[in-house]
């Protein structure tokens, strides 16, 4: 019994679309749930259901449920013909109208002025368009900040690395070591230490105390090697 009560609510709520489409099966569907209802008070409720069909399925499919029903499942089924079906949807018609007719009476009825109805319309959709070019200035504003909040850290990471590795060439700069005069050393036999040739003067000489080395008395001018 659900499934029909879900039927009705459907067809009587959506007919345009829905009718047609539950009117195909409609009689072997209430014939299926007829014969599973045993009990009368259960079988009274889908006669009654059946009764308010007249204006929601056409005469002759309704005529055709009432026959089958009494034939296979119920003889006393009443079955209407298809004239009474007609003229009993018709009556329920008109008393439907009539029953909106003095609802609307009773409610009043409203005048809408189309020049003052138009002109808020125009307002509201004026509102609307404004709304809409704030939020896109505001969004475009938020990714500005965004972009220059970006950039700026960009900006401090990289100078941070620049401090940084200047701190570390400072950290490695190894000073060089004093040389001492080792005299004059052929080139070929230190390739592989870092050999500085100068010319000596004679003050030169004396201040590393050339004159002490026996048998070394280099002359000005003459190239001489240190080694560190």
């Amino acid at each position: 019994m659900p499934c029909l009560y879900l039927i009705d609510s459907i067809v009587k709520n959506h007919p345009n679309y829905y009718r047609p489409l539950f009117e195909q099966n409609i009689i072997s569907t209430f014939a299926h749930v007829f014969g599973h209802v045993l009990d009368t008070t259960g079988r009274m409720s889908l006669n009654k259901l059946r009764n308010t069909w007249n204006v929601v399925f056409a005469a002759k499919t309704l005529h055709a449920l009432d026959v089958r029903v009494q034939r296979e499942l119920d003889p006393k089924w009443p079955v209407q013909s298809v004239a009474a079906i007609a003229a009993a949807a018709k009556a329920a018609q008109q008393a439907q109208q009539a029953q909106q007719a003095s609802a609307s009476a009773s409610s009043g009825t409203i005048h809408i002025n189309p020049a003052v109805f138009g002109k808020q319309q125009k307002q509201a959709t004026d509102e609307n368009d404004r709304l809409a070019r704030e939020l896109a200035a505001r969004k475009a504003e938020l990714m500005k900040l965004q972009k220059e909040k970006l950039e700026m850290e960009i900006a401090m990471t990289n100078k941070q690395i620049e401090v940084s590795h200047k701190q570390q060439a400072r950290k490695v700069f190894i000073r060089p070591k004093r040389f001492s005069f080792k005299g004059r050393l052929p080139i070929e036999e230190h390739h592989e230490g870092i050999i500085i040739v100068v010319l000596v003067s004679r003050r030169r000489q004396l201040n590393h105390g050339c004159e002490k080395r026996k048998g070394v008395h280099p002359q000005p001018g003459q190239p001489h090697v240190f080694h560190y």
